[in-house]
């Protein structure tokens, strides 16, 4: 059985999604940065990286040593804040994996138990319809739905076509 959606939060979904895909230009930015940090993913590993390679303990006095100043702080504001993995490969599309995700993230959905009753509610629904009363249903003292048989004869009295 499809899943019947409750709610679905557009205005937070739309917000997230901008945002996400407003990063793109700075998630493109970081790739390519990171290129640079041979297979390190991570700020420790690019630490060692750049202290193993000019044997200088202050990591800033590294990168700049190495011309990796601009990646490496690049590296430094970025990383953990962006996923690289939400982009597709030339970073100005974000993937439909994520989209799809992030829709779900945001949707409600009813029970089963809830969907089969609305759905059988409708179905009701339509069959009463499609007889084409315009007038003799009401609620009862009890709250229930209920159909007036002299209301509705009194309604096609009065809306007889005239001969």
């Amino acid at each position: 059985m499809k899943k019947k959606v409750k709610d679905f939060n557009s205005q937070k979904y739309n917000e997230v999604l901008a945002e996400s895909f407003k990063n793109r230009s700075e998630a493109k930015e970081l790739h390519q940065a990171l290129q640079q940090f041979k297979d390190c993913k991570t700020v420790d590993e690019i630490d060692k990286f750049l202290t193993d390679k000019t044997g200088f303990v202050n990591v800033q006095m590294s990168a700049a040593a190495m011309d990796l100043e601009n990646e490496y702080n690049t590296v430094i504001k970025h990383l953990g804040k962006i996923d690289l993995n939400i982009y597709e490969a030339d970073y100005t599309k974000l993937t439909a994996a994520y989209i799809d995700n992030l829709r779900e993230q945001y949707t409600i959905y009813w029970s089963d138990a809830d969907a089969k009753i609305i759905d059988k509610v409708n179905k009701s629904l339509k069959t009463i319809n499609e007889m084409n009363i315009k007038a003799g249903f009401g609620f009862n003292n009890l709250n229930q739905l209920v159909f007036n048989e002299k209301h509705w004869n009194v309604w096609n009295q009065l809306n007889r076509p005239k001969n």
